[in-house]
C-alpha cells in the first residue's frame, strides 16, 4: 500500500465550502489556489474538491478546478501544485500538555522502542550518558528524561535511585515516567527536593519506598511529584521565544495548529502571556489552570477574560487530576490491581488525588463561575466519586451544558 504524504491547511472555511463555487468572480481574487491532489473538505455534501482557493486566512471557494480558476484565480493569485500530497484541514488538540514541548529538545529520551532507544534499565543510562557527553554537562547541573516505562521493562526489573547514583553521583537526574505523573529520582535530586526516610507520603501520593526501609527507592508518582513538576527549571527569559517557537513547530509539524496546556501552572502561565505579547505565537493555545494554583491565576485574569483569545492565547477553564494512570497503579479502583501497589503494596486499589469534599466544592466552584472544566479520571471508583460531585454541584439540575470533559476515563462501570 502506498500512503501519500498530507498537507495540513490551517484557515478558517467560509460558506464556499458548503456552498461550492456557484458565486461570481470577485472583484479581488483569491491569493491562493491549490490543486493537484486529494482535497479532503470534512463536508458530506462535498466530500472531496479539485481545487480550493484561500483569501486572507479564509477558504473562499471549493470546487472543480476549472469551477474555482473561472471564479478565484487572478493576476497575483498564487497557484499551488499540490503534486499528488493530500490536503487536509489541521488538527485541534484534544488534550496535551504544551509548556512541556518547550524544553523537549534538552530532554533525554528513554522510552522503549518504537518511541525511543531503551529496552532495559542498562540502555537507559547508557541514553543518559550519552546525552550528558554530548551537551557536556557540569557536575550540579539537572539532568531530564522522559518516556520510562517500568511495565517495557525485563520482567522484574525497574529503574532505582542507586542505579542513577552509580552513573550520576554528583548530577540531580530525574527520569519522568511515560504517564507524566512521576518521575524515578536520583539521591542528589530527592536530595535537591526534599524527601528522604522522614518524608511523609502526601495523602493521593506515591514514594515508593526501599524494600524493608523506609528509605526512598526513587520512583516518586502523584501528589508527591506534582510540586516538584511545578517547580522544574524553565525556559529562562532569553529563551523563552526560541523555545515557543520549537515547541509550536512541533505541534505545526502534526499538523495541529490548535495546542492545549492541560495542566497550566502560574509560572508557565505568566510566562506562555509574555511570549504571546511579542507575538510570535505560530499556532492557538488554550491554557487550563491547574486546581493547586487555579486561585492565584484567576487573581490575575478576572473571569471575563477567559474563553477569549489575546495573541493566539486564551484561558480555556480548569483542570483537576483526580488519580493516577492504570499501568502505574496510580488509578483509583473499587477492587484491587491483581498485582499489587507501585511499590508492591498488597490488596492496592490506588487513591484519589484529591478527597471527594475538596472536590465536590471544586467542580461546584467551576460551574458557578460558568467556566470549562477538564477533569483527569481514570479508575472506576474515580470516575463514580466525580460523578456524585457534578451531581452536587449542579444544584438540581444535572443535564445543563457546561462544557465538562472528562480526560482518559478508562474504566467506566454500566
Amino acid at each position: 500500500m502506498t500512503i501519500k504524504p498530507i498537507i495540513i491547511l490551517a484557515v478558517a472555511a467560509s460558506a464556499a465550502l458548503a456552498a461550492g463555487c456557484s458565486k461570481p468572480k470577485p472583484e479581488v481574487a483569491a491569493d491562493t489556489i491549490y490543486t493537484g491532489g486529494d482535497i479532503v473538505t470534512i463536508n458530506e455534501a462535498l466530500p472531496t474538491a479539485e481545487a480550493l482557493a484561500v483569501k486572507d486566512g479564509k477558504i473562499v471557494a471549493v470546487g472543480t478546478r476549472a469551477e474555482v480558476e473561472k471564479a478565484q484565480k487572478g493576476t497575483a493569485t498564487r497557484m499551488v501544485d499540490l503534486a499528488g500530497k493530500t490536503l487536509l484541514p489541521s488538527f485541534i488538540d484534544a488534550h496535551s500538555h504544551y509548556f512541556a514541548s518547550l524544553n523537549l529538545a534538552n530532554q533525554v529520551n528513554v522510552a522503549a522502542p518504537p518511541v525511543g532507544p531503551a529496552n532495559n534499565v542498562p540502555e537507559i543510562i547508557a541514553e543518559l550518558k550519552k546525552f550528558t557527553e554530548q551537551r557536556q554537562i557540569p557536575k550540579g547541573e539537572l539532568i531530564f528524561a522522559y518516556g520510562y516505562d517500568e511495565n517495557a521493562m525485563p520482567s522484574g526489573t525497574a529503574l532505582g535511585r542507586d542505579d542513577l547514583d552509580q552513573a550520576f553521583p554528583d548530577n540531580p537526574v530525574l527520569v519522568q515516567h511515560i504517564s507524566m505523573h512521576g518521575a524515578v529520582l536520583n539521591s542528589p535530586a530527592l536530595k535537591k527536593w526534599g524527601i528522604s526516610s522522614d518524608t511523609p507520603t502526601p495523602p493521593g501520593g506515591v514514594i515508593v519506598r526501599k524494600k524493608g526501609s523506609n528509605e526512598p527507592q526513587g520512583l516518586v508518582m502523584e501528589m508527591a511529584w506534582a510540586p516538584i513538576f511545578a517547580s522544574l527549571p524553565k525556559p529562562a527569559l532569553e529563551q523563552e521565544v526560541e523555545f515557543t517557537r520549537d515547541g509550536q513547530r512541533m505541534y505545526a509539524a502534526a499538523g495541529i495548529t490548535t495546542a492545549q496546556e492541560g495542566a497550566t501552572h502560574d509560572n508557565e502561565l505568566e510566562a506562555m502571556q509574555r511570549t504571546a505579547a511579542k507575538g510570535v505565537y505560530l499556532i492557538d493555545v488554550i491554557a487550563f489552570p491547574f486546581v493547586t494554583e487555579f486561585d492565584q491565576m484567576l487573581a490575575k485574569n478576572p473571569v471575563a477574560t477567559w474563553g477569549k483569545y489575546n495573541n493566539r492565547l486564551k484561558l480555556g477553564g480548569a483542570k483537576i487530576t483526580l488519580d493516577g494512570s492504570p499501568f502505574a497503579k496510580t488509578a483509583w479502583f473499587s477492587t484491587p490491581y491483581l498485582t499489587g501497589g507501585p511499590g508492591g503494596e498488597k490488596d492496592w486499589t490506588g487513591e484519589p488525588g484529591f478527597q471527594e469534599p475538596f472536590v465536590k466544592e471544586f467542580v461546584k466552584k467551576l460551574y458557578d463561575l460558568g467556566l470549562p472544566l477538564n477533569a483527569h479520571m481514570n479508575g472506576d471508583a474515580t470516575i463514580d466519586m466525580f460523578l456524585r460531585a457534578h451531581e452536587y454541584a449542579t444544584g438540581g439540575d444535572p443535564t445543563k451544558d457546561r462544557n465538562v470533559t472528562s480526560i482518559h476515563t478508562q474504566f467506566i462501570t454500566p
